[in-house]
């Protein structure tokens, strides 16, 4: 089982000196498969249940799901690593399987064989990245990756 749980936000007490009545903290859990993720939530209430019964405590544990992982599907990993290889003339890199990401896009990836593909957007020569508010993307790209899902898009009605 490969998951990630984050906490992002704890909430407890009012000052330092006084021991809270309570105490919340909110984060995510992200997997890899849909198995993964009902393991890692299931193990996370287990544990704060367990440590609050060990402590004369409650615990409650609320769950809600956001967006599940992206599902690549093989063959279109396959057909666009080939098409994009034929457009740019060198492989690109691809990453088999699913990844941590989290989206909209994998509401369809659940329901079809779907590929996502991260297009490389960062102009030359700047360190800045996708959800930055610094981030100057190469507009070029758009044209480019346009190019490449059209060429997809006739291999796969061929």
């Amino acid at each position: 089982m490969s998951a990630v749980l984050t906490v992002g936000h704890i909430t407890g007490g009012a000052t330092q000196n006084i021991i809270p009545d309570s105490c919340m903290f909110e984060g995510t859990v992200r997997a890899r498969t849909p198995a993964s993720r009902d393991r890692a939530e299931a193990s996370l209430r287990r544990i704060c249940e367990g440590v609050a019964l060990a402590q004369n405590l409650r615990a409650e544990v609320e769950s809600i799901r956001g967006a599940p992982m992206v599902l690549n599907d093989d063959r279109l990993v396959d057909l666009a690593a080939n098409v994009l290889a034929a457009q740019f003339g060198t492989a690109p890199e691809v990453q088999q399987g699913t990844s941590f990401g989290a989206e909209d896009f994998s509401f369809f990836s659940e329901r079809m064989p779907s590929i996502q593909i991260h297009v490389g957007s960062g102009q030359p020569g700047r360190d800045d990245r996708v959800h930055n508010s610094d981030y100057q993307p190469d507009e070029a790209c758009i044209a480019q990756s346009a190019v490449a899902l059209t060429r997809m898009a006739v291999e796969l009605l061929s």
